[in-house]
């Protein structure tokens, strides 16, 4: 399987805007970390939004969640079908 057959796969349990929004928020984590790791500090308007995407990732979450689809099977079912 070529990287984008994963890619569609994951499509079908996982909705494009959890995507997108779960990796910019682990985007802005991994450069918080560097930052940090360095000994500087993240600049304010950093810190802001780290905290606005976390926010917006779980408002995006609770609105997906009850919507049905392969993304809301119960993990018994999931794997029923191969797939975790």
């Amino acid at each position: 399987m070529t990287d984008r057959d994963h890619r569609s796969e994951a499509n079908l349990e996982v909705p494009e805007r959890v995507w997108r929004m779960t990796m910019h928020y682990h985007d802005l984590i991994y450069i918080k970390n560097y930052w940090e790791s360095i000994g500087q500090q993240i600049p304010a308007s950093f810190a802001e939004e780290l905290e606005r995407t976390s926010a917006r990732l779980f408002e995006i979450l609770e609105s997906e969640r009850g919507q049905g689809g392969a993304y809301h099977k119960p993990k018994g079912k999931a794997n029923e079908t191969g797939k975790s």
